[in-house]
């Protein structure tokens, strides 16, 4: 069954063949549309009220970021130490880890918006009681934030992974997002 599936999926246009365009054909354009409405009908109570579809992780962040820079008219962005968000120039730059991979020097390019914030990490880190740690990391955040308010400056954008992988496979504390 789902092998007949996907058969009669592959044989459908993805893109409009007659235009050359880029645009979803017909077919799968009515299915995205069909997808964004139900997504949207799981966010009762939201303002929500576009989804946009991308193709990779990189694209997604990439995405987030030129949207917070847009909405907020900012560009700073706070983004964790030893992180990793995308292969693009853009979050590259915010990916400190890659500075220590650097097998050419002067290849890594910090992106001069990032704002480099400590790992949450309660097994090697500041704080290390699950208890609290969550709060204390995001008053980590909470310090940078006053900082640069008080040098006249505004962030766009917290950037940060649910799951620290480059960082050293680190779960985030409990509580640390929701602060």
């Amino acid at each position: 069954k789902l092998v007949e599936a996907m058969k009669k999926q592959l044989t459908q246009p993805q893109f409009d063949i007659d235009t050359g365009s880029s645009e979803f054909s017909r077919p799968t354009k009515a299915l995205l549309d069909s997808y964004t409405s139900k997504l949207l009908a799981t966010l009762p109570g939201s303002k929500l009220d576009a989804v946009l579809f991308v193709e990779s992780g990189t694209q997604a962040n990439d995405l987030a970021l030129s949207l917070a820079e847009a909405a907020t008219g900012h560009t700073d962005v706070i983004a964790l130490d030893g992180a990793y968000h995308g292969h693009s120039k853009h979050l590259l730059g915010l990916s400190t880890y890659k500075s220590r991979l650097e097998k050419i020097p002067g290849s890594f390019r910090p992106n001069p918006n990032a704002i480099i914030a400590p790992v949450p990490d309660i097994f090697q880190g500041k704080y290390k009681d699950p208890a609290t740690a969550g709060l204390l990391y995001a008053g980590e955040i909470k310090k940078i934030i006053d900082r640069l308010h008080s040098e006249g400056k505004k962030v766009a954008s917290f950037i940060c992974e649910a799951f620290l992988g480059c960082a050293g496979q680190i779960p985030l504390p409990d509580g640390y997002l929701k602060a």
